[in-house]
């Protein structure tokens, strides 16, 4: 390998480190959808048992059931994200956090929640804020069951009342379910003491 394609794949870890640009990556719609994709299709349950093998599109496609020029489509869009590497044309192998998003973790619920709230709901919520206000003539939302977010989803409901009716927005166990955040604090806690205080916001 020439010394200068050496530097170059040395200067694109260090500027693009596969975790936060996964991460970065997931904040974009386009990106939202894929892993959305990737994750409720199986694609990275099917990767993820492979291990340190690779698999094709077509062999992928095979075990989900999907279709092979969706799941190439799809695997380009994932690869480009850093989640898996494209070892040659249409094969595939897993990135270092690719299994992180397979159902042996957590992490999916909450990606897809993440997803469904900021790439589809909020979108919506958005695109339709410049249609509300004309139609408000111009005045700000006095009616909390009556504002931009209702006018966009078509119902009378507040955001939160809304989630309880959207199974699909469960994002998985609470982190201190499975954390062992007792054994990590090493001074007494009291159990009757505030430990943190959530202060929720609304759309």
């Amino acid at each position: 390998m020439a010394v200068s394609d050496l530097i170059k794949q040395i200067n694109e870890v260090v500027e693009n480190p596969p975790a936060p640009d996964a991460v970065s990556e997931e904040e974009r719609a386009h990106e939202q959808v894929g892993l959305r994709i990737g994750i409720e299709s199986g694609i990275f349950n099917t990767m993820a048992a492979i291990g340190i093998g690779e698999l094709t599109a077509s062999k992928i496609a095979q075990r989900t059931g999907a279709a092979p020029l969706l799941v190439s489509r799809v695997m380009k869009l994932l690869a480009s994200m850093g989640l898996f590497k494209e070892v040659a044309e249409d094969k595939y192998a897993n990135g270092p956090f690719s299994p992180a998003f397979s159902d042996a973790s957590p992490l999916p619920k909450a990606a897809k929640a993440h997803s469904m709230v900021d790439s589809v709901t909020a979108n919506e919520v958005l695109m339709k804020i410049p249609e509300y206000l004309k139609k408000t003539k111009y005045q700000n939302p006095e009616n909390t069951n009556d504002g931009p977010f209702q006018y966009a989803m078509n119902i009378k409901l507040q955001y939160y009342d809304w989630l309880k009716t959207e199974p699909d927005m469960d994002c998985g166990e609470p982190w201190y379910d499975y954390y062992p955040v007792a054994s990590k604090i090493e001074t007494p806690v009291d159990e009757k003491a505030p430990l943190m205080v959530d202060v929720g916001g609304n759309i």
